[in-house]
């Protein structure tokens, strides 16, 4: 159980904690008209904090509810899993506000920052999956009748190759994903 608390609490903070001090540095670094005052208005007004926080909380929630559901047995499943929930999550929800608040300058606006928040709740949704995996694991390895003689629970560890090809992924992506959030706040 410790684990699914864990995945949910990381599904909500990265993203809100991305949302609320990352994106102030991006723009800071991108645009040269950024000032402290500036960030205190747009971080601190109440109903963006909210917003952000009820988005955050839906997606861990929904998106921890639903990976714990997944008969996760391999590494990069658990990852590819919780960064396509994560995926699947901000592209309905950006729909769905297009569809009933949107207007021409509106949509753009949610596509700006539902884009804002895509990268932080995949790193956050491949984590969880990961976490997934590692309880899935321990579950397996807890079960009587796999367990060895002298009692000792020994885990199989995910091979060191999709560890350092996920970290590349993520790398590569982030990469662009700073490139073209840096287009997009300078075109905005």
């Amino acid at each position: 159980m410790g684990r699914k608390w864990k995945a949910l609490i990381i599904w909500i903070i990265v993203p809100y904690v991305f949302d609320t001090f990352v994106l102030f540095a991006i723009e800071a670094v991108f645009s040269q008209s950024v000032t402290l005052a500036d960030w205190r208005r747009w971080t601190f007004d109440t109903r963006h904090l909210l917003a952000a926080l009820l988005w955050c909380t839906a997606q861990g929630g929904i998106g921890t509810l639903i990976l714990w559901m997944l008969p996760v047995r391999r590494f990069w499943i658990g990852i590819m899993a919780g960064a396509s929930l994560a995926i699947a999550y901000v592209v309905i929800v950006a729909r769905i506000m297009m569809a009933f608040f949107g207007g021409f300058e509106e949509n753009i606006d949610i596509f700006v920052g539902s884009f804002d928040l895509l990268l932080p709740s995949c790193w956050a949704g491949a984590y969880a999956g990961f976490l997934r995996f590692k309880d899935r694991q321990m579950q397996e390895a807890l079960e009587p009748e796999e367990s060895s003689q002298d009692g000792a629970v020994e885990l199989p560890q995910p091979e060191p190759r999709y560890i350092v090809s996920m970290t590349i992924f993520l790398f590569v992506l982030t990469g662009i994903w700073l490139a073209i959030l840096g287009r997009l706040r300078t075109w905005w």
